[in-house]
């Protein structure tokens, strides 16, 4: 067995994601070797942990370190009794709204772990995110807070719809804080340069058998688009999205990958979704379909930043920036389909009030257009951290 794959933390971690074959088939006295530190270290910064405790489960126990195997099987254990208690949650939530017909299409969390997994416990999650209507918004809000949750800022009435129009999800808690619920009425919010709205969604979302329930949620299509740009606005910090998108590509659920491109055309995210399937296909082997070689031929800057996540991974410098200027970088602008799209995104970042400014900064109704400017200037005074 190689020892330089021995003595890479992250190579290990790489291969006991993607199942440990070199590392389990052969003498597993050489697991010995290995820095189990710095393996349970990256396992938690890149949301791997409970899919490489599934591997090392097969593995012979006596030569993985009796603490370090018991860390990732008590971690995996409590987070999966956490995530069956919040998906529990869900369905109380889900079926609430379906009585008081709004319809709701709940997304990432424990829906796509079972999508991707087939086990609500595969994946650690911290929040419970719902797609509805923006029309439904202030219905599904008032049917929470009778529930016993709370919102994380208080909008006036008068001024929720210039709200809707400027954020793309409300946050809401209940009274322990132990569960934390987002609604979004649009996908991606101010990254993406054409909103994606939950009407351009749901006449292609798909139905999963979830807890006794038929749930319906995003398309698999939808869904590897969504984990690309989401995880592009964040720079690619961690590896689970990643294996998730390997995993969706490798399960053969793609049927058309001619109509995945068209569609990421139109929500112009094309170099983003380009972007996390050369990724996947780096650190977990994705299979690529053959037309996407010739389109990614085409894109040298393509290269460059995938090369860029690339090291930045492989050297561990995924922490984010405390100050919000991380999110004017370069990368941000290049990774847009057309130059007039980079302009436009860090427009908006700019210009465009987010919830902190409404939370911070209440203002009457006729002084909204207010928050345009104040938002520069927190910017420029570095008021914002992130």
């Amino acid at each position: 067995m190689s020892k330089r794959l021995l003595n890479d933390p992250l190579k290990v971690v790489l291969s006991l994601a993607k199942g440990g074959d070199d590392l389990l088939s052969k003498d597993n006295r050489s697991l010995r070797d290995i820095d189990w530190e710095q393996v349970v270290s990256l396992a938690k910064t890149h949301g791997l942990f409970c899919i490489l405790y599934k591997t090392l489960n097969k593995a012979d126990k006596a030569d993985i370190p009796e603490s370090v195997f018991s860390e990732f099987k008590n971690s995996f254990f409590k987070n999966s009794y956490r995530n069956l208690s919040l998906s529990a949650t869900l369905i109380g939530i889900y079926d609430l709204f379906t009585q008081n017909n709004i319809a709701a299409i709940p997304i990432k969390g424990p829906l796509q772990s079972e999508l991707i997994y087939k086990d609500i416990g595969a994946r650690a999650f911290a929040d419970l995110d719902i797609l509805i209507r923006k029309k439904d918004v202030a219905k599904a809000m008032s049917l929470l807070k009778n529930h016993g949750y709370r919102t994380n800022v208080d909008i006036p009435n008068g001024q929720l719809s210039s709200f809707l129009n400027k954020e793309n999800f409300f946050e809401l808690s209940n009274e322990t804080g132990s569960v934390h619920i987002d609604l979004h009425w649009e996908l991606t919010g101010r990254y993406a340069t054409k909103p994606v709205a939950v009407e351009n969604l749901v006449s292609r979302t798909i139905k999963i058998d979830f807890l006794d329930r038929t749930i319906q949620t995003l398309s698999y299509e939808d869904l590897l688009i969504y984990l690309c740009i989401h995880s592009t606005s964040h720079c690619w910090d961690k590896l689970e999205p990643i294996i998730s998108i390997a995993e969706i590509i490798n399960a053969g659920n793609i049927d058309d990958w001619e109509a995945l491109f068209e569609r990421a055309r139109k929500f112009k995210c094309k170099r983003m979704v380009m972007l996390g399937m050369m990724l996947a296909e780096y650190f977990f082997d994705a299979k690529l379909p053959v037309l996407i070689h010739p389109k990614i031929s085409a894109e040298v800057v393509l290269k460059r930043l995938s090369k860029h996540f690339i090291r930045r991974i492989e050297n561990n410098q995924t922490e984010f920036s405390k100050n919000v200027h991380w999110r004017f970088s370069a990368g941000h602008f290049f990774v847009r389909d057309s130059v007039i799209d980079g302009i436009r995104y860090f427009f908006r970042l700019f210009f465009q009030p987010t919830v902190r400014e409404w939370d911070q900064y209440p203002l009457p109704d006729r002084f909204l257009f207010l928050y345009h400017f104040l938002r520069p200037y927190r910017i420029l005074a570095g008021k914002i951290k992130s």
